[in-house]
């Protein structure tokens, strides 16, 4: 039986023999936080704790202190849990396939993370090259070809101005340009973990209140 002291000195032992190891599943779980992934959370976590315990009594006191009951996990939990994730698909299951910027407009409280944890769940997809989330059993190909057209159409007029010199432009006013670019600019905050309030804050937005929310229950 080891005394607390003695335990201390083999929990220190342990830290410092194992400290690559340790930082190693500590990225891992940062990283899983970041993206809001409880399930891959909950899958480094039991790895580590096997790793810890492993290790014997200095590698069990070493886990039970430093990261048993993490708050994290609390924290992800609701996240998966909660009604976000079952708005998002009930969003996409009435209106179809459609854009991000559309999909945070009318799902209060859903980030860049919250689609991306999606697609990692299988729940939702993304046309690549495109800011379009669909359901798994939507028919998207009429959108994928109006987008091979669009983008056809803009390699044929690329060459001919290549071909034929310069041809007459109509430049987009500021208004324009602005409203072409500013999904991409969101996209890029949102990858930088910008919250949708901060992001507001930057546009100049007031916050906008969630098409869902409001048949939610207060509690």
């Amino acid at each position: 039986m080891y005394s607390r002291e003695e335990l201390e000195d083999l929990s220190v032992e342990f830290s410092l023999d194992n400290d690559d190891e340790l930082y190693a599943f500590e990225g891992d779980l940062v990283e899983a936080t970041r993206q809001s992934d409880y399930d891959t959370f909950m899958a480094v976590y039991g790895k580590l704790k096997d790793f810890c315990y492993k290790a014997g009594p200095g590698g069990r006191f070493y886990f039970d202190n430093m990261w048993k009951d993490d708050p994290r996990i609390k924290s992800l939990k609701q996240i998966k849990d909660g009604p976000i994730y079952s708005d998002v698909v009930s969003m996409l299951q009435e209106r179809g396939p459609s854009e991000s910027k559309d999909i945070y407009v009318l799902v209060g409280g859903v980030n860049y993370k919250v689609l991306q944890s999606l697609i990692r769940k299988k729940e939702i997809q993304r046309i690549p090259g495109s800011h379009v989330y669909y359901l798994p059993d939507h028919d998207i190909s009429g959108i994928v070809e109006d987008m091979r057209r669009k983008e056809e159409e803009a390699r044929r007029i690329a060459e001919e101005y290549g071909n034929s010199g310069p041809i007459e432009l109509t430049l987009p006013s500021a208004e324009e340009l602005w409203d072409r670019v500013q999904p991409d600019l969101e996209e890029g905050l949102r990858a930088k973990g910008y919250t949708e309030e901060q992001i507001d804050q930057v546009f100049g937005r007031k916050k906008k209140r969630g098409f869902f929310s409001l048949f939610r229950k207060k509690k």
